[in-house]
C-alpha cells in the first residue's frame, strides 16, 4: 500500500479502510467508511459500489503528485482532506462523502476537542489545525447526524467491538447537542 513501508501514518491507517483487513478496526472503519458513503447520497448512486475506487485511484494520485514535489514533504492534512474532498465531487458525489470531513468536523472536533489527525498518530509537523477545506460543513447538523445515527446506529456497526464504547460516547454527545 501507499507509504505503508515507509512509515506514513496516514497511509497505514488508510490502507484498513481500503483492503478492510480482518481485525477489529478493519472491520469498523471499512464498515464505517462504506455505510456513511451510502447514507451521504442518493440510494440509486451506488455509491461505494460504483465509485470508490475511482475516488480511491484519484486521491492516490494526488497524494503521489504532492510527494513527488521539489521539496519532498508529506502531505499536510489540509492537502489530504483537500484531496479527498476533490475527488469525490469530481465523481459526482457529495462533499459529505469525504468522511474526513464529518469525522473531522462532527465528532472528533465537537466532542472531543482533537484534530483527526491526532487519532491516527500524525507526525505535528503534518497537521494544520486551521484547515478550512470543510469549513462548509462546520456545524453541519445533517452530517452529524448521518455520522451519528445513520452510520453507527446500523446494524453491521453494531456489532464491532470498537463500536460498542463509541455509540456510548456518540450517545451522550448527541443528547447535548
Amino acid at each position: 500500500m501507499l507509504g505503508t513501508d515507509y512509515h506514513d501514518t496516514y497511509a497505514d491507517n488508510a490502507y484498513a479502510v481500503i483492503a478492510r483487513p480482518n481485525t477489529p478496526f478493519g472491520e469498523f472503519f471499512g464498515t464505517l467508511v462504506e455505510q456513511h458513503w451510502s447514507n451521504t447520497n442518493a440510494p440509486e448512486k451506488n455509491a461505494y459500489q460504483d465509485h470508490f475506487a475511482a475516488v480511491g485511484l484519484r486521491h492516490a494520485t494526488n497524494y503521489l503528485n504532492i510527494l513527488l514535489r521539489p521539496e519532498k514533504l508529506w502531505p499536510t492534512t489540509e492537502e489530504i482532506e483537500q484531496s479527498y474532498r476533490d475527488a469525490v465531487v469530481l465523481e459526482g458525489l457529495t462533499p459529505q462523502t469525504a468522511f474526513d470531513g464529518v469525522w473531522a468536523n462532527g465528532v472528533l472536533q465537537s466532542v472531543f476537542g482533537v484534530h483527526w489527525a491526532v487519532t491516527l498518530g500524525m507526525e505535528p509537523a503534518r497537521i494544520i489545525k486551521d484547515s478550512h477545506v470543510f469549513d462548509d460543513l462546520q456545524g453541519d447538523v445533517k452530517s452529524n447526524e448521518i455520522l451519528v445515527v445513520d452510520n453507527w446506529g446500523q446494524s453491521k456497526l453494531k456489532s464491532t467491538v470498537i463500536s460498542s464504547y463509541l455509540i456510548t460516547i456518540i450517545k451522550m454527545w448527541t443528547l447535548n447537542l
